[in-house]
C-alpha cells in the first residue's frame, strides 16, 4: 500500500511539473493559430501563480470571518469546517514550488512559439 501512495505522490508532481512545458509542446505540434497560443499562455501565467493566489484568498477569508490562527490552524468561531478550507488555503503557496517552474517553462516555450510564428 506504502509503494501504491509513493507512485501516485511521483505522479502528482510529475505532472504538476510538466503542466506548462506539456501545453508549450501542444502549441508546437498541431501549429495552433496565434489566439489559441496567447490563450495557452494565459493559461501557464495562471497555473504558475494559482497557489500564491489560494493563500491570499485564504487570508482574507480568514479576516473577513474573523477566524484566528492556533498554531499551524485557523479558528473559526461560528463556522468550524470553515477552519480546514482556510487552513488548506493559506498553506496552498507550496504548490508554488512546483507550479512556478512548470508555468515558467510553459510560458518561454509558448513565447518562443509566438515569436518564431511572427518572424516567419
Amino acid at each position: 500500500m506504502a509503494c501504491l501512495v509513493q507512485i501516485f505522490y511521483l505522479a502528482l508532481i510529475g505532472g504538476l511539473l510538466l503542466f506548462g512545458p506539456a501545453l508549450a509542446v501542444i502549441a508546437i505540434k498541431l501549429a495552433l493559430a496565434t489566439p489559441v497560443k496567447v490563450f495557452l499562455l494565459g493559461i501557464c501565467v495562471f497555473y504558475g501563480i494559482s497557489p500564491l493566489l489560494l493563500a491570499w484568498g485564504g487570508l482574507s477569508l480568514a479576516k473577513l470571518f474573523h477566524c484566528q490562527a492556533s498554531s499551524i490552524t485557523f479558528q473559526c468561531p461560528d463556522q468550524p469546517w470553515l477552519g480546514n478550507l482556510i487552513t488548506w488555503m493559506t498553506f496552498a503557496h507550496w504548490g508554488a514550488l512546483f507550479t512556478i517552474p512548470s508555468g515558467l517553462l510553459g510560458c518561454i516555450g509558448l513565447l518562443l512559439t509566438l515569436s518564431l510564428k511572427a518572424n516567419s
